[in-house]
């Protein structure tokens, strides 16, 4: 089932799998970006109060979502989800151990583009965060 998870079969399995989310998304039923971003947040929030289960099954359904999107599921998890969520910290460090291969090369890849666009290395900061044995120069060797 490659490319053909869209819109809707996304929000299908995020409130399925956390039915307190869909409160705060009813405000945001306008444009995926918007729902995602509420996902981002609620992500965050887990990531702020150390709750790494909850942190894990949500990268879990990001992760799904990202295998298996339509182009427009993947450009809002990129651009709404990874590029604004904070790794920084005790919690984010944490938080990027948990995140599956694939949702963390999404993660670096959105990094590191955005640091082409504005043509300086890491403007968020996040790459920073990378453990050694998980940057690119590691994964090149």
């Amino acid at each position: 089932m490659t490319d053909s998870v869209h819109r809707s079969a996304f929000l299908k399995r995020l409130v399925a799998k956390f039915p307190e989310i869909e409160p705060r998304l009813e405000g945001y039923r306008v444009g995926l970006h918007l729902e995602t971003g509420v996902f981002r947040d609620f992500t965050q929030e887990a990531i702020d109060r150390g709750d790494m289960k909850a942190v894990e099954s949500q990268f879990g359904v990001a992760n799904w979502a990202l295998e298996n999107g339509n182009r427009q599921v993947k450009g809002a998890l990129r651009v709404s989800y990874l590029e604004d969520l904070e790794l920084r910290g005790k919690n984010g460090r944490k938080a990027l151990e948990l995140m599956p291969a694939g949702l963390r090369h999404a993660w670096r890849n959105t990094h590191e583009y955005l640091g082409d666009l504005l043509g300086k290395h890491d403007p968020k900061g996040q790459l920073a965060v990378l453990p050694d044995r998980l940057s690119r120069k590691t994964a090149k060797r």
